[in-house]
């Protein structure tokens, strides 16, 4: 009896020890972004507020999934809505609103909720990181560390974009796939897979992983190896036409070749060459931290197969190190060469479709105790810090803003008797039409919008579409002047440098 109350003694403690551990890493990011706000700015997570066109609609989208569901208004590019126009979110499709609408219904959802979500998400990851690594006190030290030396973890972590998120999954999917290769059982592979599926209803890209996993789950004969190719090809293919179809169109490379490849093959295949020479002709351009990334993945990608090379040859290497070691290159190669051929070099984006992969792979380096490459991603991110930490301080200074978060709380409420959501009316009779200058310059007018609206943007005047379906209009005054008389309005009140109007030319009922 003494023996059997001690040893439930011990495993109280155990467990108290370690959910006192999760608890901490769970709000780790969180704290550490507080403190360099605090450091920066003398401003706390709270005063984060979104600041620019994807951060707005990020935001938005979840307030009005908590209000409305998928019976809210359109968000497009254009009025442009996705080829099953049920769906009525940007061009990330409905699964991103619905992840961070559910938070917004269940907790609410000030200016820095996205921030909030994010960083506890990668806190989520770090916890999962210190479950797949035994629980062993070391992770708890090693933690600050990787938060503080990842360059895309740090940057963005006052962003409200999906990017922080990104790469907490990517801790996830670390700890999710070394679990399973410490013990490559069926149930923690189908783990992995759901894992991954679910990432990739978030952002395809994570569908990449499928060859790996496949390739690994399946016999190591001819046949296995064509079933992985059709499985993991199918499964890539369906989360693209997945978006494809759920996601309203935005002007870009990848959908630039799939309209032409369905109408002029011989066109896609030009436009293929062209999107994979800008790619290359940009490489070496932009910001220094975009630059450093794209070399980083090249030099680990290089130095992972040179490894595996070396290892083959002089018959070191044992079969679970090369698997290893395959899948921190595939995952770097695979993401590197789909946004060479697929997608853009410039304005960050290429950043931040990689910096999931490489956060991905620096956390499996330090979990499989890669020394080599772990030293190598170390060793090439230290020049870099200070250039990383100017880059934060400066981000961080529009997110915290005084100006800005005046204007919120100065417009928030003050629409209902001019515009407000219709449940059940027909979707454009709840969407505002807006200009780029509330995207970019008085955000706080999109931001205090009534949840269930949808926003659309005019990205590009000479390529809206008159007369315009939505509703409402939100135009400043320079658009209003070059194009007002093309359009039937009722002036409903003004807002910085514009005004809100009624498109006579769409019947809705009263507001």
């Amino acid at each position: 009896m003494v023996n059997a109350a001690s040893a439930r003694a011990r495993a109280l403690r155990r467990w108290a020890g370690r959910g006192l551990a999760a608890l901490l890493l769970l709000l780790l990011p969180l704290l550490l972004t507080n403190a360099l706000l605090w450091l920066f700015h003398g401003a706390t997570v709270a005063q984060l507020t979104p600041v620019w066109s994807d951060e707005i609609i990020y935001w938005h989208e979840a307030l009005t999934f908590a209000r409305a569901g998928f019976d809210g208004g359109y968000y497009a590019v254009h009025e442009v809505p996705a080829p099953l126009a049920q769906f009525r979110f940007n061009a990330w499709g409905p699964f991103v609103p619905a992840f961070y609408g559910s938070f917004a219904a269940l907790f609410g959802w000030p200016p820095a909720a996205v921030p909030v979500v994010n960083l506890l998400v990668g806190g989520a990851g770090l916890v999962a990181l210190l479950a797949a690594d035994g629980w062993r006190w070391r992770t708890l030290l090693v933690a600050p560390g990787l938060l503080l030396l990842s360059i895309p973890m740090l940057i963005f972590a006052p962003a409200a974009m999906l990017e922080r998120t990104q790469h907490g999954v990517a801790l996830l999917v670390a700890a999710a796939l070394v679990a399973w290769r410490r013990q490559p059982t069926a149930g923690r592979a189908w783990g992995l897979a759901a894992l991954l599926a679910a990432a990739a209803l978030l952002r395809m890209t994570w569908a990449l992983l499928f060859l790996p996993l496949c390739w690994q789950m399946f016999p190591a004969h001819w046949r296995g190896r064509a079933a992985a190719l059709v499985v993991s090809g199918g499964l890539l293919l369906a989360f693209l036409l997945l978006n494809q179809l759920t996601a309203s169109p935005y002007p870009s490379v990848l959908s630039n070749i799939l309209t032409l490849a369905t109408t002029d093959p011989a066109a896609a295949g030009g436009a293929l060459l062209a999107s994979i020479g800008e790619s290359l002709a940009y490489m070496l351009r932009g910001h220094p931290l975009e630059v450093h990334q794209r070399a980083q993945v090249l030099l680990a990608a290089g130095w992972v197969l040179a490894g595996l090379a070396w290892g083959g040859r002089r018959g070191t290497l044992t079969a679970e190190k090369a698997r290893r070691l395959v899948w921190c290159a595939y995952a770097l190669l695979a993401i590197f060469v789909l946004n060479v051929l697929l997608y853009d070099f410039f304005d960050w984006r290429d950043y931040r479709v990689i910096a999931p992969y490489l956060v991905l792979v620096l956390a499996l380096a330090w979990l499989w105790r890669l020394r080599g490459l772990l030293a190598l991603l170390l060793l090439t991110t230290l020049p870099l810090l200070p250039t990383a930490y100017l880059t934060f301080r400066a981000w961080s200074a529009d997110y915290v803003q005084p100006e800005r978060r005046a204007q919120v709380v100065a417009l928030a409420g003050t629409w209902d008797d001019v515009l407000r959501y219709q449940p059940g009316a027909e979707p454009w009779c709840n969407t505002v039409l807006s200009t780029l200058r509330y995207f970019f310059a008085d955000t706080g007018v999109l931001l205090t919008l009534p949840p269930g609206l949808g926003i659309t943007m005019i990205l590009d005047e000479n390529a809206q579409p008159f007369p315009p379906q939505s509703a409402y209009l939100l135009l400043d005054s320079g658009f209003y002047e070059r194009h007002g008389g093309r359009l039937r309005l009722a002036w409903l009140r003004d807002v910085p440098g514009g005004a809100l109007y009624r498109n006579l030319a769409r019947t809705c009922g009263p507001p």
